[in-house]
């Protein structure tokens, strides 16, 4: 949690909000607790720079697949990342 906010305080985005989240996971917005939507809006590619980083479910700016969930269900899948089991661990 506090390297999560220091991340914030630094400028970080949450990484499934990066503009090219789509390309790797698909967020299922029905299934977001009420109030926690903005957490999981697409910035766009000149508000949040990624510098060509790869995107990574493991990072702490990262919320796992079960964060602000209506039902206990993945909020989010991964769709195109080869080591997936992140989604488990963070």
């Amino acid at each position: 949690l506090v390297a999560h906010e220091l991340g914030h305080s630094l400028g970080f985005f949450h990484t499934q909000s990066r503009h090219d989240r789509d390309s790797y996971i698909t967020v299922d917005f029905n299934n977001i607790r009420y109030g926690w939507r903005s957490q999981f809006v697409w910035q766009s590619e000149e508000i949040d720079c990624n510098y060509n980083i790869t995107y990574d479910c493991g990072t702490v700016m990262h919320y796992g697949a079960t964060e602000f969930v209506k039902l206990q269900i993945f909020q989010y899948n991964v769709t195109n990342i080869f080591q997936f089991s992140f989604q488990f661990s963070i």
